[in-house]
């Protein structure tokens, strides 16, 4: 059973999530505050009928105005709803399996797998033209990590298969989701709009979105009734009966279920400061925070005094003798010695050859005969030797005549003549080989150490660079990047990160209000888990100029439809990767949304890589400006009314895939855009896009 209470002057309806279908959990009593002045109707559905009381509340009490049966019958179109088959089917799904460790009644649920995939069920049911619809189904997260995104819709298609429109669209906030470990769930209750005309199915499709690191999702009791059977005519009012003697006062009721919490009440003014208590106890000192990046070394200060030197130490052991060295050159010759003592003589030598005789000088007289030569006598004392005359020129010698027969015995040998002058010094023979290496000599004592001197100053300590890791944190005041003491902007990160730094966005909810500018080199801005940018004012929240630029991680939307793209990119070599980017809900047909897009590029951009993202809920997925370059690749996008749009940009699509609620067209080809590679033949890139529909308007 379910129910809803409805004001019939303001028209407002209550859903009551605390009564649930016959034969699955016990009825619950219908309990809520009752407002003086106002009529409150209640209107209550069972499986065959429904009855409807209206009250009138006044002076502290409730008077019956009216009650009656209705006489319908409600018909669930969903098999399998509470998944008590324990299976399934026959349910089509993708990461998606049967749970039994918790269900919003009976025994089992549906369990959508968490983190960075999709995971969804899907149905198709039978419908009625022109018939009108309810759907509730029961949600929950599972797990102690953030809740990702869900949505739910409710699509028409004739038979056919032909997409005739949605009866329904509903995204659910992961911070709307309760956790099953309090055995909390959420119960939602729509209204589906009526079938078309020629409408005979409609698919149900409940979509788990993409988030690293977020929780599991629990689905049960999905039920999308159609009422039958006609109201009967209400019948007269009868007369107000005359007030009964007010009856004792029953036994106080047991207290009713805790209600939502209402909204925060305006904060009162501070109160007087009290006087400042005894300062407590110091806490445990916290663990130590992670070092930081170190920064830049600063310049170098000057040197100082160069102290005496210290004792020196003891001697260490001699090392290894190292290998000798090349023989140096040879030294300048030393001064000649004294002449050593004569050695023995030598034995001598071969007689060289007899020079050539000189010629004859002239005679004193005529020549007369040769006398008979006389007997030889004994050699005479020699006599003095005379003074020398001067030495004639050398004749060639001659030939050596035959030795004579010797003549009687040698007369005595003549004193030795003066020894003559000193002949010049020869040239000076080659060196001879060096000799072989003396021992090294033992080392001698080391002298005492002498005294260390004084430290010289310290020179100025250098400044610091930018830091390359900056943390922000929404709502943070007066830190300083770190962190343990994060930004609480995105600007304040991104103007103090270096170049090629990056910038971590912590968990929280961001309410931009002003561009965030990016256009420092090689930045990277890096969304964490939990983290969410939300748009409040009709502005581009990312403006992307500079090159090498990374924008990661992020999810981002807006409280409204505002006519702007979430992210507008130029420059070159930027790169859009893993981010969720989706619009809120506007009412159809498509052709009457807000121009609002994920992403635009500028004209010109060049090498552009747009990879891994999740687009939805918007006018358009992706708008590409001429002249733009680059590859878009193995992206999701669904419910819009182009996926993307190409106005003259070469660029490469490939491995997109597009998600349900279907887009209009997946890929739009622009006036102007050229013909050929690499969009032609359309089919290969339908081929190569998981069958996307492109729309040629070239």
């Amino acid at each position: 059973m379910c129910c809803k209470s409805k004001n019939p002057r303001s028209g407002r309806t209550i859903l009551c999530n605390n009564i649930h279908r016959i034969g699955k959990r016990a009825n619950v009593p219908l309990e809520m505050p009752l407002q003086s002045g106002s009529p409150l109707h209640i209107l209550v559905h069972a499986q065959s009928f429904s009855f409807s009381i209206i009250y009138s509340i006044g002076e502290g009490k409730a008077n019956l105005i009216e009650w009656k049966v209705i006489h319908m019958s409600f018909t669930d179109h969903v098999v399998n709803g509470g998944f008590e088959s324990g299976l399934l089917s026959p349910w089509l799904s993708l990461n998606a399996s049967i749970s039994s460790a918790a269900s919003h009644s009976g025994l089992f649920s549906a369990n959508l797998l968490g983190g960075n995939v999709n995971a969804y069920i899907l149905q198709y049911v039978a419908v009625s033209p022109g018939s009108d619809y309810r759907l509730s189904v029961s949600l929950a997260g599972s797990g102690g990590t953030p809740n990702p995104l869900v949505s739910i819709s409710v699509s028409y298609y004739d038979a056919g298969n032909n997409f005739l429109g949605y009866g329904l669209t509903e995204t659910i906030y992961g911070s709307r989701l309760p956790n099953v470990a309090t055995a909390d769930w959420l119960t939602l209750y729509s209204l589906v709009t009526a079938a078309p005309a020629t409408a005979t199915q409609a698919l149900l499709f409940i979509n788990k979105m993409p988030m690293a690191g977020s929780s599991d999702v629990l689905v049960d009791d999905v039920e999308l009734l159609e009422a039958t059977g006609a109201l009967g005519p209400t019948g007269a009012t009868g007369a107000t009966g005359d007030n009964g003697t007010t009856g004792a006062t029953g036994a106080t009721g047991a207290t009713g279920a805790t209600g939502a919490t209402g909204d925060t009440g305006a904060t009162g003014d501070t109160g007087a400061t009290g006087a400042t208590g005894a300062t407590g106890a110091t806490g445990a000192t916290g663990d130590t925070g992670a070092t930081g990046a170190t920064g830049a070394t600063g310049a170098t200060g000057d040197t100082g005094a160069t102290g005496a030197t210290g004792a020196t130490g003891a001697t260490g052991d001699t090392g290894a003798t190292g290998e000798t060295g090349a023989t140096g050159a040879t030294g300048d010759t030393g001064a000649t010695g004294d002449t050593g003592d004569t050695g023995d003589t030598g034995a001598t030598g071969e007689t060289g050859p007899t020079g050539a005789t000189g010629a004859t000088g002239p005679s004193g007289g005529p020549q007369g005969s040769t006398g008979a030569t006389g007997a030889t006598g004994d050699t005479g004392p020699t006599g003095a030797t005379g003074a020398t005359g001067a030495t004639g020129p050398t004749g060639d010698t001659g030939a050596t005549g035959a030795t004579g027969p010797s003549g009687g015995p040698p007369g005595p040998t003549g004193a030795t003549g003066d020894t003559g002058p000193t002949g010049a010094t020869g040239d000076t023979g080659p060196t001879g080989a060096t000799g072989a290496t003396g021992a090294t000599g033992a080392t001698g004592a080391t002298g005492a150490t002498g005294a260390t001197g004084p430290t010289g100053s310290t020179g100025a300590t250098g400044t610091f660079g930018p830091p390359f890791d900056v943390y922000v944190s929404a709502g943070a005041v007066g830190g300083d990047g770190t962190i343990t003491s994060p930004f609480g902007t995105i600007q304040q990160g991104v103007t103090a990160v270096a170049p090629n730094g990056t910038v971590h966005i912590l968990a929280g909810t961001y309410n931009i209000t002003a561009q965030i500018v990016v256009n420092k080199q090689g930045v990277t801005l890096q969304g964490e888990p939990g983290s969410q940018l939300v748009l409040q004012a009709a502005v581009i929240p990312l403006m992307v100029t500079g090159s090498d630029i990374t924008i990661q991680g992020l999810t981002i939307t807006s409280s409204a439809a505002f006519a702007v793209e979430f992210i507008q990119v130029g420059g070159s070599n930027n790169r859009i990767l893993n981010n969720v980017i989706f619009g809120p809900s506007q009412p159809l047909p498509m052709t009457d949304w807000v121009v609002n897009r994920a992403v635009v590029s500028q004209i010109n951009t060049t090498n552009l890589l747009v990879r891994g993202n999740i687009f939805y809920s918007l006018r358009s997925g992706m708008y590409l400006n001429p002249n733009t370059t680059g590859n878009i690749v193995n992206n999701v996008v669904y419910f819009t009314k182009g996926g993307f749009l190409v106005d003259r940009a070469v660029v490469i699509l490939s491995d997109n895939s597009w998600g349900l609620p279907i887009n209009e067209f997946d890929i739009v080809l622009l006036v102007g855009t050229i013909n050929g590679a690499p969009y032609n033949p359309t089919s290969s890139l339908t081929l190569y896009n998981n069958g996307a529909s492109i729309s040629d308007q070239r």
